[in-house]
């Protein structure tokens, strides 16, 4: 479907690929922009996939990717309850900046935002994940060398 529309809008600059987010079936250094939403949080070796993907970006290239941050770490007995969300895979925005910093980046901010009460109640439990949790955008560009 995503070709189809490509060639439909005529989007000769862009490409699409399947492959595993910590396994991209790209060339280093050649993606100006990697986008993703809620998808890095239901990946458990998070250092793995941002390697990867900041070695398939171009030097000046940049992400935009929207995940779940934690600011207080979850309970321990609420992981389970959650263990194929994207609540339970989510880290502390200090954890990921320090990923970022780790894998090579030296531009990156994350920018945090309350959750919305309707887009909480969507998931009919009782923990105020607000305690816990926010819509974080991760912004970072990899540097020109």
């Amino acid at each position: 479907k995503a070709n189809y529309i490509r060639e439909k809008k005529g989007f000769l600059n862009t490409d699409f690929r399947v492959s595993d987010i910590d396994n991209l079936k790209v060339e280093s250094d050649f993606v100006d922009c990697v986008i993703s939403n809620c998808v890095i949080n239901l990946c458990e070796d998070k250092e793995k996939v941002y390697s990867e993907i900041f070695r398939v970006l171009k030097a000046g290239g940049r992400i935009s990717i929207s995940d779940i941050v934690q600011f207080n770490e979850l309970p321990s007995w609420v992981k389970p309850i959650f263990y194929a969300t994207w609540v339970a895979g989510s880290i502390t925005s200090e954890k990921l900046k320090s990923i970022l910093k780790n894998v090579g980046f030296e531009l990156y901010t994350i920018i945090e935002e309350e959750l919305t009460e309707e887009y909480l109640a969507k998931w009919g439990h009782k923990l105020d994940l607000k305690k816990y949790i926010r819509r974080g955008k991760i912004l970072a560009v990899k540097p020109k060398n």
